[in-house]
């Protein structure tokens, strides 16, 4: 989940540093500071995502997971 959360974060803070600058014709440094906060944003809603997924997923029972041969 980290890592997928990382990549996403990764690939957005350069995407939104690069759509800044070019884009939206903002100085260099405004843009470079759109990088960490479009990075955390897109890490924190992909980490909780798959958290909830990985949350929401029934757990098996044990007699279940091994065919009732418990």
């Amino acid at each position: 989940m980290v890592w997928a959360g990382l990549f996403a974060g990764m690939i957005t803070g350069m995407c939104a540093t690069a759509y800044g600058f070019f884009a939206a014709a903002l100085p260099l440094w405004m843009s470079l500071m759109l990088y960490p906060a479009a990075g955390l944003g897109a890490t924190g809603l992909v980490i909780a995502a798959l958290s909830l997924r990985s949350w929401m997923q029934s757990q098996p029972v044990f007699g279940q997971a091994y065919g009732n041969r418990a």
